[in-house]
């Protein structure tokens, strides 16, 4: 990939049928001959070359070629069968086709393909990301410190000059001959962003996190290579494969794990509204509304009780009054104590029934869920904590539609989440304790008054947003991953593409 050969096309490939592999620069290797009988100056061919299906979506994607999904699918279902012409692959700009189904020419039950490119395709180069990768922007801070305004950190103009420009003095300071032989100050701008690699594993479908390298604007900073974190959280590979899943970048060679299929619960409706994220007026009613009636009755009665007691002291002779005024201090003090008890046991009971009826409601879809909490976190302006930088592979939809605003608003959440995670901060490890208890409510069939009380607490009303936000995208991906079609069959791009590898390990370029 660092090779010049690697990014420029073969300036002189080969005319002939078959030849179509020549356009590109290959490491090739010589495996046997064969023997043509040619009657006419057409009968001429070049043998097709062998490759690895994966290779060669890797090394297409990596130049810019977009997968055809309609042609990668009837690849799918039809096999061998697929018709001849069928396109795989699009050009970067999506006019042409790149990769197509050939003319099987004595491949002996192997694919056939051709390919074709041109020059002013060559838009990459190797300052892009390769395909398997992803880059995640770095907030400067954690959320929960963010000011109103957000944002991005800035960098001292002074600072920026010198890091452009590393042999260049601050432009507020003229050159001197004392200081012209002195190295420049050494100065390490903090990362706007950072990029690894989803290497899968054959023992879980589980991501594995490697080679992660520290940027500044895309750029990688001279203090990387860098270690992975030794307290890494374990929900940071499955969202990373998750958000570049929803970003459609090209990990067919990952699966969702079965896990982060039934992480998608419903939540009650009673519990959003406790949490203050819905109005009672837009849910069915649930809880048994108190009657305070009972309570009023018998406050007008103790009143009344009051009046006559102390109308019957003043009846008394004076040297009985102070006596009888002592006894009815003493029995109110009585009363009012044991009325508190019984009014604060009445609370608990009520507290109690009114969690249970908040468990029991009704429960609220993931996406009203997920848009509910995302609004809590815009409100609180926790999604500014994000670096902008390039998202690569994301297909941008219509401006206006809520759809596509509201999943670039999780990708966003999720992306904030992750660098928190990776910083090891303590609001994104409280996240991951939430994604643990919201794995657990699908395990044991629904939350308890224990996980009640976490979610109501004042952190923990903070992380449920996050982990709601989370659950909201994890849904969406896995929901496009089964093709929506309920029938267990992948539908998706990525699940299509891996299921092509797997099948086809070898195929033959013609």
């Amino acid at each position: 990939r660092t090779e010049e050969d690697y990014w420029t096309q073969n300036m002189k490939p080969s005319i002939l049928k078959g030849g179509t592999w020549t356009i590109f620069h290959w490491n090739q290797l010589i495996t046997g001959h064969a023997q043509q009988r040619i009657q006419y100056s057409s009968d001429l061919r070049v043998p097709q070359a062998e490759i690895e299906l994966e290779e060669l979506f890797e090394f297409l994607l990596d130049r810019g070629a977009i997968p055809d999904a309609k042609g990668i699918h009837m690849l799918r279902i039809s096999g061998l069968w697929t018709p001849t012409g069928t396109c795989l692959m699009l050009s970067p700009d999506g006019t042409q086709c790149v990769l197509r189904v050939s003319v099987p020419d004595e491949s002996d039950g192997i694919l056939s393909l051709a390919l074709y490119w041109i020059p002013r395709w060559d838009i990459r180069d190797p300052s892009t990301l390769p395909p398997g990768w992803m880059r995640i922007g770095l907030p400067p801070s954690a959320p929960s410190d963010m000011t109103e305004k957000g944002g991005e950190a800035e960098v001292p103009e002074t600072q920026r000059a010198v890091f452009e420009k590393p042999n260049s003095n601050p432009p507020d300071k003229e050159p001197s001959p004392s200081t012209h032989d002195q190295k420049p100050p050494s100065y390490q701008p903090s990362a706007t962003s950072l990029r690894y690699r989803l290497t899968s594993q054959p023992e879980t479908p589980c991501p594995k996190i490697t080679s992660p390298v520290y940027e500044y604007m895309n750029n990688p900073l001279p203090s990387t290579p860098l270690n992975l974190p030794t307290s890494l959280n374990p929900w940071f590979a499955p969202l990373s494969l998750i958000l570049a899943l929803s970003q459609h970048l090209p990990l067919y060679t990952h699966q969702i794990p079965h896990s982060l299929h039934n992480l998608p619960n419903p939540i009650p409706s009673g519990v959003l509204e406790i949490l203050g994220l819905i109005h009672a007026s837009e849910i069915s009613e649930w809880e048994t509304k108190h009657d305070p009636s009972p309570e009023t009755w018998a406050q007008h009665q103790r009143l009344l009780a009051s009046h006559a007691s102390l109308t019957a002291e003043r009846a008394l002779p004076p040297a009985l009054q102070a006596s009888a005024r002592s006894a009815r201090l003493l029995s109110d003090a009585q009363a009012f104590h044991a009325r508190m008890r019984a009014e604060s046991h009445a609370a608990q009971q009520r507290a109690a029934l009114r969690d249970r009826e908040a468990i029991a409601s009704a429960p609220l879809s993931v996406p009203h869920t997920a848009k509910l909490v995302l609004g809590y976190l815009g409100a609180e302006n926790l999604l500014s904590a994000a670096a902008p930088h390039r998202q690569e592979g994301v297909e941008k939809g219509e401006e206006g539609e809520e759809y596509e605003e509201e999943e670039r608003g999780l990708r966003r959440a999720v992306e904030v989440l992750l660098g928190g995670m990776w910083r090891g901060e303590a609001w994104a490890a409280g996240v991951g304790r939430m994604l643990d208890r919201w794995q657990a409510w699908g395990e044991r069939g629904g939350m308890n008054r224990e996980d009640l009380g976490a979610v109501t607490e004042v952190e923990g009303k903070r992380a449920f947003c996050w982990a709601g936000a989370a659950v909201g995208l994890v849904g969406r991906v896995c929901e496009r991953e089964k093709g929506g079609g309920g029938e267990g069959v992948s539908m998706s791009l990525a699940g299509d593409m891996r299921e092509c590898v797997r099948v086809w390990r070898r195929v033959r370029v013609g």
